[in-house]
């Protein structure tokens, strides 16, 4: 009596270890399920906002990344295929997005440096001379906004209306001569002398009314 009460004791433990590994699996391919359902859905996202950084910032990414996600992309489809979300798939997965992203978010930076740096900088060389330097100021925090662009497109949008307001206010200044450019590019670093004092930049110098505020200094 007392072996067959120990044989049923056994054998409902086993049932309940059994009952537990399937718990313990249903959860796991629950999570692995959730890693890559997010995944795809974020792969999406990042290919998308490229697209925009395309079509309105003429963003291009490289052959080789290019590559990458249609290669991740078969990935997902091959996994879909199997039927059963493995966790080395999900993983793999997630860590080639991953990687993706940083390598694209160099070459966005190349782009950002290319295109920014140089509205940036004049916007800093004309402060001033600027009648509302707040204006200056939103403009440029605007713009560097989207050195972490990081595929958020409101940061893409606002970083654009940075460069609008950048535009406006150049345009504004008549900054539209080489000469004057290059003259306040030397003012800004010191090293504007007589002899930048052309027939161009005197002439742009008296329009704006700007005689009072230039300081002649020797070197």
């Amino acid at each position: 009596m007392l072996l067959e009460e120990l044989n049923d004791c056994i054998h409902e433990m086993n049932e309940i270890g059994v009952l537990e590994q399937n718990a313990y699996d249903f959860q796991k391919q629950e999570q692995n399920d959730r890693i890559f359902k997010e995944t795809v859905a974020e792969t999406l996202k990042v290919i998308m906002s490229i697209q925009k950084a395309y079509s309105e910032m003429s963003f291009r990414i490289s052959a080789q990344q290019k590559q990458k996600f249609l290669d991740l992309l078969e990935m997902c489809a091959g996994a879909l295929e199997g039927g059963r979300i493995q966790e080395t798939t999900a993983a793999v997965v997630q860590r080639e997005l991953k990687f993706i992203k940083k390598e694209i978010t160099k070459e966005w930076d190349v782009k950002y440096r290319h295109i920014t740096y140089p509205k940036t900088n004049m916007l800093q060389n004309v402060k001033g001379i600027a009648p509302d330097q707040s204006r200056i100021n939103s403009a440029i925090n605007k713009i560097i906004k989207g050195a972490n662009w990081n595929f958020n497109d409101n940061i893409l949008d606002l970083m654009q209306v940075g460069i609008k307001e950048s535009d406006e206010i150049i345009q504004s200044l008549g900054l539209t001569s080489d000469e004057v450019i290059e003259f306040l590019n030397k003012v800004s670093v010191g090293k504007a002398t007589v002899m930048d004092l052309t027939p161009t930049v005197l002439s742009w110098i008296k329009e704006k009314d700007l005689s009072g505020k230039l300081v002649i200094a020797f070197g």
